[in-house]
């Protein structure tokens, strides 16, 4: 039994490790567009850090436990469930994230609906591999905070470099880049990032003595 916790435990840290490590956005440019469109400002990010912790962990805990305990449900229909599921969860998502800006839907637009369907549920959608809710929390959790990392990363670069600020409080640049907040900017904001993070991995595992990532 105390050996079966210990594997249980270390299989949730490497789960954890790997999420972290291998980001899904700066690695897999999964979930990009949210980023690139909406990540203008630090609030902006964390108002998407919040919706798909509101729609990523309890979706993908509802899955895990369709597929653990009725198996007999088909794959169609515990994903129209499950994409159902994700669809009412945008509604407390959203009182969560109006208190940050008054505009910040007119920011997210299309987005914010998107983020209910959002590739990162495929990647850490249990259906397949049914290994119980557990498993599937974790997975989500650490979905949800590699996502939060390279939001935050590129909202905060992008808020500082056109706005001058860092979450509405001015930092004393003089020079400000207006375009910095257009998508385009966006994207080489990312690119940036996902760089940055592949050449920090790869030297972490050299020190390591670990495998690099590919």
């Amino acid at each position: 039994m105390a050996s079966e916790r210990t594997a249980a435990a270390g299989g949730l840290l490497k789960r954890c490790k790997q999420a972290l490590a291998e980001n899904p956005v700066l690695f897999g440019g999964l979930a990009l567009a949210p980023v690139v469109m909406v990540a203008t400002t630090v609030k902006n990010a964390v108002a998407l850090m919040i919706v798909m912790a509101c729609t990523l962990v309890p979706v993908m805990l509802l899955e895990a436990v369709l597929a653990r305990y009725l198996p007999m449900v088909p794959d169609f229909a515990r994903m129209a469930l499950c994409a159902v599921f994700a669809a009412a969860m945008l509604m407390p998502a959203r009182l969560a994230v109006a208190p940050l800006a008054q505009n910040i839907f007119d920011s997210l637009g299309m987005y914010f609906a998107l983020t209910g369907v959002s590739a990162l549920m495929f990647l850490h959608s249990p259906g397949r591999e049914p290994e119980g809710p557990r498993f599937a929390v974790t997975d989500a959790v650490c979905g949800t905070l590699g996502f939060a990392l390279a939001v935050f990363l590129t909202g905060a670069v992008r808020e500082a470099l056109s706005l001058g600020t860092f979450w509405g409080v001015p930092l004393g640049f003089s020079v400000k880049f207006p375009a910095m907040a257009m998508p385009f900017a966006g994207f080489f904001t990312a690119a940036f990032w996902a760089a940055a993070w592949n050449s920090l991995s790869r030297l972490i595992g050299r020190m390591g003595g670990g495998r690099e990532v590919e």
